[in-house]
């Protein structure tokens, strides 16, 4: 079943020679980074590593790090974080008169 998601993978460029023999990669993925924007807020890292042991092997792993495991917190609704910064006064994360006159088009 599709599911409906948002984000966004950083995908690194191959080297231009392989550290390994051809016969320990015959399949080798790029590294990635994804950011996870929605849902599931979280970052993965996808890597080619070394599978222990004999012979020389590489597997591509992931690692996983979401904000819903880590802070145990519950999820603000959607705009409540900026809505709270304008009834505070906190203006940290909106863009100043002067940064949105050098933004706009000429």
């Amino acid at each position: 079943m599709p599911a409906r998601v948002s984000e966004v993978v950083i995908q690194f460029h191959p080297v231009p020679h392989l550290a390994f023999p051809p016969a320990t990669v015959p399949d080798i993925q790029p590294n990635r980074i994804v950011l996870r924007i929605q849902p599931d807020e979280g970052i993965e890292v996808k890597i080619e590593a070394k599978q222990p042991g004999s012979p020389m092997r590489l597997k591509s792993v992931s690692m996983h790090f979401l904000y819903k495991g880590a802070f145990r917190v519950p999820e603000p609704e959607a705009y409540e974080t900026l809505l709270l910064d304008v009834i505070l006064g906190d203006a940290t994360q909106f863009m100043r008169a002067d940064q949105v006159e050098v933004s706009a088009p000429v």
